[in-house]
């Protein structure tokens, strides 16, 4: 990140990483959403649902982290 987050006027450029992990974060709904059908198992159904929240908790962490990365550049 600090590589991609400074520029030649060292000012931070991390709109990317934060629009990916983004994203990731909100995709776990349109994952989820293929495991509602009534023919899935609903073992494999509540495995895979709560791996997609770990998943998406860890997903929001990463992007707190670079948020708050961001905000300590901008400041300084």
């Amino acid at each position: 990140i600090r590589k991609v987050a400074r520029t030649h006027r060292s000012k931070p450029q991390v709109s990317a990483p934060q629009t990916w992990v983004s994203v990731a974060l909100t995709n776990k709904d349109t994952c989820m959403d293929g495991f509602s059908s009534r023919a899935m198992n609903g073992y494999v159904k509540m495995m895979v649902r709560k791996r997609i929240v770990k998943i998406a908790h860890l997903t929001s962490n990463a992007l707190a982290l670079i948020n708050n990365y961001v905000s300590s550049q901008i400041l300084h």
